[in-house]
């Protein structure tokens, strides 16, 4: 009788500090420190009116001679859109391979950091000059989501309030209304629109956020996804709209993080708990039968 009265005790108490942690389940704000790097994959997405939906995680990667410019092409859409290979001024670096932005962030004094940004496509590394990802291609237009390789600056544990690009971390305090900076790239110009996104849902274990941006021709869209923490955990460019092709609805990147910080929600922490009293409960009871027994 004693082990399983034991076991149960101990039990008892794993569920007492289970318990304790539902109940402080509040997420601490995450910032990036001197050395952090944080690693995205790419995405491209293409939409169809009739609902399906086509995403490609391998790119084609070439250099712009002319313009001496680093273009990031969709396999597919190369395959079955639109060829670069065989223009005139196109040199191809790689072929079918997955390509990663990575954001560095480098102590530049006692109180601020710089975030720099680079993008590694097989053995290449590009961290400077044009870098532009094709979201779509044809004979007649481009669409792009420029990495902006302008270094962005920051106070540590703060927020990045004038982005070059998109940001990786976001007020965690912030509720469906609120608004923060983002920014990006609406053509081929290395004018960067900076425009505020607005927090859309806040759950236990996710928050979302938006904006929207009506050109002439184009609707512009960008999504993001963060845990509780307000890490970034995926960023959505996407367009629609304008002269695509008739079947087609729209076309996005996806920057989707490769790595991030665990956070079980307080949920998780309850039905955990729940578990663990059931089987407090019935080891007790099994306990008390064979006392009886005895």
């Amino acid at each position: 009788m004693k082990r399983p009265m034991a076991c149960a005790g101990l039990l008892a108490v794993l569920c007492i500090i289970m318990a304790t942690q539902a109940a402080s389940a509040t997420a601490t704000q995450w910032y990036p420190q001197a050395g952090t790097a944080i690693e995205y994959q790419l995405n491209w997405n293409l939409s169809f009116k009739n609902g399906t939906r086509y995403t490609e995680t391998l790119f084609n990667v070439y250099n712009q001679t002319s313009e001496h410019a680093i273009y990031i092409l969709a396999k597919a859409m190369e395959d079955n859109i639109y060829m670069v290979n065989g223009l005139s001024n196109y040199v191809r670096l790689a072929a079918g391979v997955p390509v990663t932005l990575k954001h560095a962030h480098v102590e530049t004094s006692a109180t601020t950091l710089e975030r720099h940004a680079s993008i590694t496509a097989s053995s290449y590394m590009f961290d400077a000059g044009k870098i532009r990802v094709l979201l779509f291609r044809n004979a007649t237009l481009t669409i792009i989501s420029a990495v902006n390789t302008t270094s962005d600056s920051l106070v540590k544990s703060s927020f990045i309030t004038a982005p070059n690009g998109f940001v990786d971390h976001v007020d965690c305090t912030k509720n469906p209304g609120d608004i923060f900076m983002d920014a990006f790239q609406a053509s081929m110009s290395t004018s960067v629109f900076r425009l505020p996104a607005t927090i859309t849902g806040k759950s236990p274990d996710r928050i979302t956020a938006s904006w929207v941006y009506n050109q002439t021709t184009f609707i512009y869209r960008g999504a993001y996804t963060m845990d509780p923490a307000g890490q970034v955990l995926d960023y959505t460019y996407a367009l629609s709209g304008g002269t695509l092709y008739a079947s087609i609805a729209g076309a996005s990147i996806t920057y989707y993080r490769a790595t991030a910080a665990s956070f079980l929600p307080e949920w998780a922490y309850w039905i955990i708990c729940a578990g663990l009293l059931v089987l407090v409960i019935g080891m007790a009871a099994l306990a008390l039968k064979r006392g009886k027994r005895t």
